[in-house]
């Protein structure tokens, strides 16, 4: 196998050429160990697939203008250097193997979206553009945080999540590696998990903004917490700040329960004191203000239920119109969204449901006409 050591700054510019309708995209192979020192700089002028036995020791830092593709069996970047994506379009990282890093920087304001889970040893700074989970995950160390995230670079994504897992002893003001929660309780709460997602949730006939926590710590009685839940606007997903209220989801349980807070528009949060254990947490205002709501109940029938994982699912008695379809699991988390358009009340409207695992799913059809509807659909075997 070959050796390259990396001791100063060096600029790679000419590499394997790939044709994509008319384009031409350069893409750096290794499968090689690469080692990069303290104090050099490598700067790659187009993507880089990591294959077979390929290894990157990285002490100092890796710059990648395109995308980031791993096929080893190896680490992309071991070591305590920094990763930094700064191309001029959309960036992904992907490949048949998760990535890990120490640091890994997104300075790239076309964006980035995972096409593989990724993990990350000491910060993930959001210097530029957002980054599109699309159903990945990102694991933080005991010991990583994220940094420099804000409304217009942020982590977001209609599944895929966030997380790591620590010791939080007797948290004070602790905001658990900058991810958004913060927590104060002089019960010691030991090894904790905490999940961050963007799906939004169904929240008594209404919806959450798209941001929750699951916070899953190893002694979860008598806490007493003061729990805060940061958001950005561009979460809110048509809910008003001023009214927002937090809303918990207990394990086992099927219906989400108010445990209303302070909103606090201007910092971005909404607080809670005195709570006793923690929960699946998110934000919302339809939850608290919906049963006031002074449309007329929308009315439409669906057939056949049950019915089985992946078939068509048929609305019947919907006016001319478009509605907004969602359907979510026992948790409260949406699996599946569409718009549909109705023409008729006579003419049924078709819904293609994925496959999803075998139970209980509630339905919501939703238009700025109509008080929302609900309803219950089990996705059955054969």
């Amino acid at each position: 196998m070959s050796h390259f050591h990396l001791h100063k700054k060096w600029i790679v510019t000419l590499f394997t050429v790939c044709m994509t309708a008319g384009l031409s995209a350069q893409v750096m192979t290794n499968g090689a160990e690469i080692d990069i020192q303290a104090g050099a700089v490598l700067t790659i002028q187009g993507g880089l697939s990591n294959d077979g036995s390929g290894s990157i020791t990285n002490n100092g830092v890796m710059m990648i203008e395109g995308d980031l593709t791993n096929n080893s069996s190896l680490n992309v970047s071991d070591g305590q250097g920094q990763v930094e994506l700064n191309g001029f379009s959309p960036q992904t990282i992907g490949g048949s193997s998760a990535s890990g890093f120490h640091d890994l920087r997104l300075s790239n304001p076309s964006g980035l979206m995972l096409d593989q889970d990724i993990s990350v040893g000491g910060t993930l700074d959001m210097e530029f553009g957002n980054l599109d989970l699309n159903g990945q995950i990102i694991s933080l160390s005991e010991t990583a945080s994220l940094m420099g995230e804000s409304d217009t670079s942020r982590i977001f994504g209609a599944t895929g999540e966030i997380q790591t897992t620590r010791d939080l002893g007797t948290p004070a003001g602790m905001n658990i590696a900058n991810l958004g929660v913060e927590i104060t309780s002089s019960t010691n709460m030991g090894s904790t998990r905490i999940i961050r997602g963007h799906t939004t949730q169904m929240v008594g006939t209404g919806n959450s903004i798209e941001r929750y926590f699951d916070i899953i710590p190893a002694n979860n009685s008598n806490l007493d917490a003061d729990f805060r839940m940061y958001y950005f606007p561009s979460e809110l997903n048509g809910q008003d700040a001023n009214t927002l209220a937090l809303f918990r989801l207990n394990s086992g349980a099927t219906n989400w329960t108010p445990a209303l807070g302070n909103s606090n528009v201007a910092g971005g949060y909404v607080e809670q004191s005195g709570i006793d254990a923690m929960a699946l947490w998110t934000l919302s205002s339809d939850g608290t203000t919906s049963i006031t709501d002074p449309r007329p109940e929308l009315q439409a029938g669906y057939f056949p239920n049950p019915m089985e994982s992946g078939h068509i699912l048929h609305v019947t008695g919907l006016e001319a119109g478009i509605y907004a379809f969602r359907l979510f699991d026992a948790r409260g988390r949406q699996v599946h969204a569409e718009d549909l358009q109705a023409f008729s009340p006579d003419v049924d409207v078709q819904v293609s449901l994925p496959h999803l695992a075998l139970g209980m799913y509630t339905m919501q059809i939703r238009s700025e006409a109509y008080h929302p509807m609900v309803g219950k659909l089990l996705i059955g075997g054969h």
